[in-house]
């Protein structure tokens, strides 16, 4: 063990929770539960000096020392990282343009909170009195580097205010059936509370009347930046054009397949006749989480009694209801790790469920989002064997930076991967393939509309449009997809190009292994290394 090295990754990680207190809260870490962070100019910038600093000691222990391979591995993984924060604060500078960037933070340093069961009740509650008092602060920081950048994208105000407004229904109703549940600290919470609801209605205001005339700016990330972010932070062998050739090869390639599947189900019907048809079987919109419940229990007996991968002891997986304020940026479902440094590997899996505000038509859209078929491949994709047992698998991991930072064209990657692996294990019916086909059509879509999005080639309503006509998504969801792809470039190309990248990696070990080639060994291997680029566990696998 190379002790300078080790010195090194706890200065940098305890650097990253100590300067990101609502990240630490969500790896565990509770040293800093009562603070939320700063986010005035002076605090950012002092942020990049020490991440620069932090290169630049692991470049010198690079060329200077000797480091085992798990040690170069973990030296890679924070090097890449490092370097893509800083990148992207200096050139995309989310912080002076995105206005839900503040609203998250204060909503997300609640939430975990009150709904991680880390510590008794009370400890908890005094750590979130301090955060609510400290929401107004971050909130007059937002407003103040907001108002300096004359490059403000309309969508992401818009996305703020909406964010924002489900942040008020949050603080209004959820912190305060909390507070009554600890006497002693009933009086300063609510008066904590009060106070953060307040900030939160004038920052709200603030965004409509001042923020919004003014958002006239690009959300598009530029080609020489998503470039960048392809090569360092995902490790793919693509340039942006090279991706949306990939991309609309995929396209083609899942039509191709569509055909195929359909013609098997019923020739005189087209794919999309079929998916209209199957997807009016969905459960009644008070069953829907208990639908979830039942198909991961039977998709998890499944991955344990054919050995696909194995389940370490211990894990479990809670459904619940999406949090009101991320239902309008995850229409379908989403999944929260276990914190990798609590010792908890309880996953948590939102399912968003119908809005019953919404006309009777808006609401039958978003319930054929959740058809039993879509159900079966939700599971799949978020618990059992996708990202929750990718996760509990990370988080027993020695390594530090592997367990902190995570590459979503591996996680997103293996997600999809194992939606097809189910199939090929006999695990569901044609029906869902079909489903699974039109999924991954979806997919395919995400990576022309990433790409195009982000170099400026594409408007918000093309995007949209793409996604319903050629996706077959409904509106009102395909919008919410749209939004979440202008403030994430490169992750909705993940999921195609990790499982790209997860199914050529088997094959090359396949023929590397002959008879000899375990698909259980396979995937426990793969996993063993984290969720990082698939390209840095290829070279690790391939020349052992």
């Amino acid at each position: 063990m190379n002790k300078e090295f080790t010195n090194t990754v706890n200065d940098i990680v305890d650097y990253w929770w100590k300067s990101n207190p609502v990240n630490a809260t969500m790896d565990g870490i509770h040293d800093y539960d009562h603070e939320i962070g700063n986010m005035d100019a002076d605090s950012r910038n002092e942020n990049l000096r020490q991440y620069e600093n932090y290169i630049d000691r692991l470049r010198t222990i690079e060329r200077e020392s000797e480091l085992s391979r798990d040690e170069r591995l973990d030296l890679e993984v924070l090097k890449r990282n490092l370097s893509v924060v800083v990148q992207m604060e200096r050139n995309y500078r989310r912080a002076d343009r995105d206005a839900t960037v503040y609203t998250d933070m204060c909503l997300w340093s609640a939430y975990m909170l009150l709904t991680r069961d880390f510590a008794p009740l009370e400890q908890r509650m005094k750590s979130l009195a301090s955060r609510l008092e400290e929401i107004p602060r971050i909130l007059e920081q937002g407003k103040v580097n907001l108002l300096k950048s004359d490059d403000v994208p309309a969508a992401w105000t818009r996305i703020g205010m909406e964010v924002t407004q489900s942040g008020l229904n949050f603080f209004s109703v959820l912190v305060p059936m909390y507070a009554n549940r600890i006497p002693s600290l009933t009086t300063d919470l609510q008066r904590a509370n009060d106070n953060a609801i307040r900030a939160l209605e004038s920052y709200l205001q603030f965004l409509n009347d001042k923020l919004m005339p003014r958002s006239k700016g690009e959300f598009r990330l530029g080609e020489e930046l998503f470039d960048y972010c392809l090569r360092e932070n995902h490790i793919l062998p693509f340039t942006s054009e090279e991706l949306l050739e990939f991309g609309r090869q995929a396209i083609a390639d899942t039509e191709i397949e569509l055909q195929k599947s359909a013609a098997s189900i019923d020739e005189g019907k087209s794919w999309r006749e079929l998916v209209d048809l199957f997807r009016t079987d969905v459960p009644k919109p008070s069953e829907l989480l208990d639908q979830y419940r039942k198909e991961i229990v039977r998709a998890r007996t499944f991955v344990d009694e054919t050995g696909l991968v194995d389940i370490p002891t211990n894990e479990s997986l809670q459904v619940v209801e999406t949090p009101r304020f991320e239902v309008s940026r995850y229409p379908y479902a989403a999944y929260l790790m276990p914190p990798p440094f609590e010792g908890s590997s309880e996953g948590v899996f939102w399912v968003t469920p119908v809005d019953l505000d919404l006309p009777e038509e808006q609401q039958q859209q978003q319930l054929a989002g959740h058809s039993k078929s879509s159900i079966i491949l939700k599971a799949i994709h978020e618990g059992y064997p996708g990202h929750h047992l990718q996760f509990v698998h990370t988080n027993r991991l020695e390594s530090k930076p592997r367990r902190v930072f995570a590459t979503s064209s591996f996680t997103e990657g293996w997600a999809l991967y194992c939606e097809e692996l189910m199939y090929e294990q006999g695990y569901y019916d044609l029906k869902t393939r079909l489903f699974m086909l039109k999924d991954q059509l979806w997919r395919a879509c995400r990576v022309v509309i990433d790409v195009e999005l982000h170099r400026g080639n594409m408007s918000f309503q093309d995007a949209v449009k793409t996604l319903v006509e050629k996706a077959g998504l409904e509106e009102v969801n395909a919008i919410s997809e749209i939004k979440r792809y202008t403030q994430s470039p490169t992750q909705p190309m993940s999921y195609m190009t990790g499982k790209d990248s997860v199914k050529r990696l088997r094959d090359r070990v396949k023929n590397k292994l002959g008879s000899d080639f375990e698909l259980n060994r396979f995937h426990n291997e793969l996993l063993s290394y984290g969720s990082i680029p698939v390209g840095l566990i290829e070279n690790e696998m391939l020349n052992q």
